[in-house]
């Protein structure tokens, strides 16, 4: 599932998502919120929306709020943007009840 960003004219909650899950019986995703003010219903809210539109096989099924913005900084993403899924998979693993981020390198 492809990161859409909204529209000049609308801007929703989720600014950066990454979702994994290649290998598991159910697909998760990494949020980073559009600011820092929008809190986890509003995530959540944005996750039933988004599968609402989605056939089964690619619903979101857990998510998470990303520790860090996806970017070069925090190591989460390449110098030219990029997500680097290996890093976003470690950080998160814990917290999606993921296996190890040895896992995906496998895959």
């Amino acid at each position: 599932m492809a990161h859409r960003r909204p529209g000049p004219h609308r801007r929703g909650p989720i600014a950066q998502a990454v979702v994994l899950g290649d290998g598991e019986p159910a697909l998760s995703a990494v949020l980073w919120p559009a600011s820092p003010a929008v809190g986890d219903l509003e995530l959540a809210a944005a996750v039933v929306a988004a599968n609402s539109t989605l056939p089964d096989y690619a619903r979101v099924a857990r998510w998470t709020r990303a520790a860090d913005a996806f970017d070069a900084a925090s190591g989460l993403a390449t110098a030219n943007g990029r997500p680097r899924r290996d890093a976003i998979h470690a950080r998160h693993a814990e917290a999606l009840g993921l296996g190890a981020a040895s896992d995906l390198a496998n895959r």
